[in-house]
């Protein structure tokens, strides 16, 4: 049995049903997609953002606490060898 929308294709034991679908059909579909994928991807865009701000406020704080460790550590190496001349 055939209509104007679908057709059945008898493969075997496979029943297939291929729909025709109208162009203005298939724009609104591909314009629903596009507008998920875009929707989809800003909150992603978000993400990267609030990620590159992180990693942007980790590595000034890890370079604070070098720094940190550095005048630690060379405070310590000064005193050493102020203990050793005496």
């Amino acid at each position: 049995m055939r209509n104007l929308t679908s057709a059945h294709l008898d493969l075997g034991s496979l029943c297939t049903e291929v729909l025709f679908v109208c162009p203005a059909d298939i724009r609104i579909q591909l314009s629903e997609q596009l507008r998920c994928l875009d929707v989809r991807m800003e909150s992603q865009v978000a993400v990267v953002s609030e990620l590159q701000d992180y990693f942007r406020r980790r590595a000034e704080v890890e370079l604070d606490y070098s720094k940190n460790l550095d005048k630690l550590a060379k405070s310590l190496q000064l005193r050493h060898k102020e203990q050793k001349q005496k």
